[in-house]
């Protein structure tokens, strides 16, 4: 069987990343991380743009780097989601690679 969980704070759970057979981390650069919160919270949550950059600048990207940057590190794989045809390449790879090794755990 293969169950994809979206979500890091499963990396936060010891316990739960025993419970994963395998696990990759996606993240994407701080640029493009901020361009998709405007985009969001500008169209769905009909916020201001200097507030939405204010608060990325001040507060979410600090807390990335205190606490995701260290949770990325415990994953098995890493992955850089820039939109890249290249990373849409290794992301196709990497799916087919999971795929295999959970097709091969059921037959073995």
């Amino acid at each position: 069987e293969l169950l994809i969980i979206e979500g890091h704070l499963l990396f936060a759970s010891a316990a739960l990343r025993a419970l994963c057979g395998y696990t990759v981390w996606v993240s994407a650069k701080a640029d493009l991380r901020l361009e998709r919160r405007l985009r969001r919270d500008i169209e769905e949550r009909g916020r201001d743009a200097a507030d939405v950059e204010h608060r990325f600048l001040d507060e979410a990207e600090p807390a990335h780097n205190r606490y995701m940057r260290e949770l990325q590190q415990v994953a098995d794989d890493h992955f850089v989601n820039d939109g890249s045809p290249a990373a849409q390449t290794k992301l196709t790879q990497l799916i087919a690679t999971v795929c295999a090794a959970a097709t091969a755990a059921q037959s073995g």
